[in-house]
């Protein structure tokens, strides 16, 4: 231990005479391990971290493939169907997302939630932090009862500890709130932060929702626990078979439709998309992470040639190789210590920025930070740079020319021309790591300057969107609000500089709007086929807001 001491403290006072050398390379570890390390932390909070629920790889989203229509989710009469019929699971239910209008003593305001079945959350396996969850009666029974959310209960409730059994009103109906879910709690998953649901009711289930007229209304999603030993693939041959008993009990006018079901491992539903991205964006940083480490080790090699008649010194006085060796991989611990140290405040740094300009279409967004495993590999990745850095001027100690370096000659000798060789490979390494990168930013510039010109079918210069919640109070009917809804277009509408006003329950790449089946008008049942759409409900001239073209017919 004392010699290792001795060792670290000969080699911080090297590397602190050679200040202008050390700030180099700590500058270049903390710039490449910054970026890998930011990148990281989006890989690790989005797609390595676990889902907030017990056992999540075997959490499953349920679903059917209707036509080729794939992850349409299911409908209401499904529910009891799989539940019955299927072997893979040991636990299901049905849930659907919602808005609700929350009303009460303090300010008005719409809120994201979603309407379960009581077996949702023992599928999951996440227990409140206060209450209880509706039971299977309170569901059945349509008893109006409410677990909210943890944001929701510090944010509307200053997490008052006797908020349970408090009245809430809920889309002018009064419920009663029985539970708070933990912090970090989050069901359904959505991709990204807008419509995160903050509370959560009892599904309860209708009869018109059950009849024959809603068998094709796919506007629910199931979520599914699978048994012990049961695979993804064979859990989806079993929803195929349930499927198709589905498929015999539909009615007449479905006589025609196909379906299959579908099943997907719960965080895939969300992240699917974001891999492919985050995968490309950390192999670009790594690369960086590459060339830093060329660069430092380029910087350490000239560095080691120039100390090496100090180094044939020491070794003719007897000083053994593996000593030199020992700390000149000191040193390069010690700087990739420093430049991890310096990288993973950038990161810190750079992630609040990268988190504020995220689009909210990125899922989990809120679980990225700097926490222990990220620190970790930003720590890990500037020792390994530090060490591989330091491999090179180790060789040259170890194929040091006693004779010629004392003569002073060490740079017309065998030796001299085997380092500049390890300096040409070096240089040329980096060259042919850097020509793909540069290559690869102009194809991905390129690709975003096309996609700025492709036409989404709307114009969205100069178009304002705003939201509002109207007190029950004073709009206690669906007349009063039509009447105010009303009156906001004809006052906007008359406003300087406004050339139109509309009201609509979605935007266009807003990734929220429904979704229905369809068909030609005309077809015969035999040859109806069924189709599906997004759909929005609009008020006032929304087309003409927006910049939408209407190819054929009229506005309504």
């Amino acid at each position: 231990m004392s010699s290792l001491a001795h060792d670290v403290r000969f080699a911080l006072r090297r590397l602190l005479k050679a200040r202008g050398f050390t700030i180099t390379v700590v500058l270049m570890l903390g710039f490449g391990v910054g970026s890998s390390t930011t990148i990281f932390s989006l890989i690790e909070g989005i797609l390595l971290r676990p889902l907030p629920y017990r056992d999540p790889a075997r959490l499953v989203q349920l679903g059917e493939h209707v036509g080729q229509q794939p992850g349409i989710g299911a409908t209401a009469r499904d529910f009891a169907q799989y539940a019955q019929s299927s072997s893979a699971f040991s636990s299901m239910g049905g849930y659907g997302t919602t808005d609700f209008e929350l009303n009460g003593s303090a300010t008005p305001e719409n809120v994201s939630g979603a309407r379960l079945t009581a077996s949702v959350f023992p599928t999951l396996g996440v227990e409140p932090a206060l209450g209880r969850v509706f039971s299977k009666q309170e569901d059945e029974g349509h008893t109006p009862v409410v677990v909210i959310g943890y944001g929701l209960w510090t944010r509307r409730y200053h997490r008052d500890p006797h908020v349970l059994g408090s009245p809430i009103e809920l889309n002018r109906k009064q419920y009663t709130i029985i539970g708070v879910m933990p912090r970090g709690f989050e069901f359904p998953l959505q991709v990204g932060r807008l419509y995160e649901a903050q509370l959560w009711v009892p599904m309860s289930l209708t009869p018109a929702q059950l009849a024959d007229d809603e068998a094709g209304d796919w506007g629910f999603q199931m979520v599914a626990r699978l048994k012990d030993g049961v695979t993804v693939s064979e859990a989806a041959q079993d929803a195929g078979r349930v499927a198709q008993q589905i498929m015999r009990a539909f009615p007449a006018n479905m006589a025609s439709i196909h379906i299959r079901g579908d099943v997907m491992p719960l965080g895939e539903t969300v992240t699917g998309a974001t891999k492919p991205m985050l995968r490309m964006l950390f192999a670009a940083v790594m690369v960086v992470l590459l060339i830093a480490c060329a660069n430092v080790t380029i910087l350490m090699l000239v560095r080691a040639l120039r100390r090496h008649r100090d180094a044939a010194v020491r070794l003719a006085l007897g000083a053994r190789s593996a000593a030199i060796v020992r700390e000149t991989l000191l040193e390069g611990a010690l700087l990739s210590l420093c430049g991890g140290l310096l990288g993973l405040a950038l990161a810190a740094s750079i992630l609040r920025v990268v988190l504020a300009i995220l689009p909210d279409s990125i899922p989990r967004l809120d679980s990225v930070a700097i926490d222990p495993v990220v620190a970790l590999f930003a720590l890990s990745a500037a020792l390994l740079t530090g060490v591989l850095s330091s491999l090179a001027p180790s060789f040259v100690a170890l194929r040091t020319n006693l004779m010629a370096s004392l003569k002073g000659n060490a740079r017309t000798g065998t030796g001299a021309s085997n380092h500049t060789r390890i300096r040409s490979a070096l240089v040329i390494a980096e060259i042919a790591v850097a020509l793909p990168m540069l290559t690869a930013s102009g194809a991905l510039l390129r690709s975003y300057q096309k996609m700025l010109t492709i036409d989404p079918g709307f114009r969205p210069e100069h178009a304002l969107v705003a939201g509002y919640e109207l007190p029950a109070t004073q709009y206690p009917t669906n007349t009063a609000v039509a009447t105010f809804n009303r009156e906001v277009v004809n006052r906007l509408e008359n406003k300087p500089g406004v050339v139109a006003v509309a009201i609509g329950n979605t935007v266009p790449s807003s990734g929220f709007s429904g979704m229905t089946g369809y068909t030609a008008e005309g077809q015969s049942v035999e040859g109806w086929k069924l189709q599906f759409a997004g759909f929005g409900a609009v008020y006032g001239d929304y087309f003409r807001v927006l910049g939408i073209p209407i190819l054929e017919g009229r506005v309504f």
